[in-house]
């Protein structure tokens, strides 16, 4: 498992990444990606936040909230919320999981929280 919280980095850490992005097995990937907050100054979004999922599902990730909720982020939710500004998502918190990765472990820990 790899843990990110880089305060608004993260597409720039994962351009450096692709090697580590295509590894056999995939690593799992618990992501911090604000949508609004902890961006460079003067910035009232993230402008690379769909290119930052992007990645992601280029390589063959699936994207879900890391929350009790669990729920899959698919890339409409990310265009839509690039468009409007508006944060439908309500998390800042991801997990990055190969497609068809069982959740089940996820689903008993988080429920915890």
């Amino acid at each position: 498992m790899i843990l990110v919280d880089i305060e608004g980095a993260e597409y720039c850490l994962l351009l450096g990444s692709k090697n580590i992005l295509n590894y056999q097995p995939k690593h799992i990937w618990l992501i911090e990606i604000s949508i609004s907050e902890h961006q460079p100054k003067g910035l009232q979004k993230n402008l690379n936040l769909l290119k930052t999922f992007q990645i992601f599902w280029d390589c063959s990730y699936q994207s879900f909230t890391a929350n009790h909720e669990l729920r899959e982020i698919l890339p409409y939710e990310v265009t839509e919320v690039v468009n409007s500004g508006i944060d439908s998502i309500r998390s800042d918190n991801f997990i990055f999981i190969e497609k068809g990765y069982n959740l089940s472990i996820f689903n008993k820990t988080l429920n915890k929280y």
